[in-house]
């Protein structure tokens, strides 16, 4: 669930995150474990994400 919310937040924003479904599996599994620190995410986040052109995005 928290993984659908991000990523329409992130589609709302123009944002498109850039990663396979094993590292979505993977990212997903550590924060529920957590085995990941916030500025961890925060940088997998960023590191797999890129704007989308205005003028690509579908209305």
């Amino acid at each position: 669930m928290a993984l659908a919310a991000m990523l329409v937040f992130l589609d709302r924003n123009e944002i498109v995150l850039r990663a396979s479904e094993p590292e979505l599996e993977g990212f997903v599994l550590a924060v529920a474990r957590n085995d990941i620190s916030r500025e961890a995410s925060i940088e997998f986040v960023v590191e797999r994400s890129t704007r989308l052109a205005s003028s690509v995005r579908s209305p």
